[in-house]
């Protein structure tokens, strides 16, 4: 079916051909294009997130992972952790949620190394991933230290 733009909107055109981006080798295609790459997968996966569709969502997460690179990336790639934590969780695929958040609580423990100081972020993440566990009190203690550390910083 076509649109008065004259694109073409049969279910089948809206798929997107994930074989072109498996393509990617992730050890050989490391460029500006390969960045762009990953950001445009995250900033698609989060327009899916945002309009519940959670399969496409994760699926463009998932590919936004892989090709992010540590330690430069880190933040981002909390995030993306994050949202595959709670499209699992809406989902009701409880044990991917715990593995996600397993690979947030190692992100977390990771931080001290990258950072070097125990900055603002850093406290918030620890306090996402605290709330996550269902550590609440442990969690609220690191959000107000976050938020301490950033009227400090700036």
């Amino acid at each position: 079916m076509m649109n008065e733009s004259g694109l073409n909107l049969d279910n089948e055109s809206q798929d997107f051909n994930w074989s072109t981006l498996n393509k990617i080798d992730h050890e050989e295609f490391v460029s500006d294009k390969h960045e762009d790459i990953g950001k445009t997968c995250y900033k698609l996966a989060k327009m899916h997130y945002d309009k519940s569709d959670l399969i496409l969502a994760e699926k463009y997460f998932k590919k936004s992972l892989e090709l992010s690179n540590m330690p430069q990336d880190v933040f981002t790639i909390f995030k993306m952790l994050g949202f595959l934590v709670r499209i699992h969780s809406e989902k009701e695929e409880n044990g991917l949620a715990v593995e996600y958040v397993k690979q947030s609580e190692e992100l977390v423990e990771n931080l001290t190394t990258i950072l070097g100081s125990l900055n603002a972020e850093y406290f918030y993440n620890l306090g996402i991933v605290k709330n996550y566990k269902g550590e609440f009190e442990e969690a609220r203690k690191n959000f107000e230290l976050a938020f301490q550390k950033s009227k400090e910083e700036n």
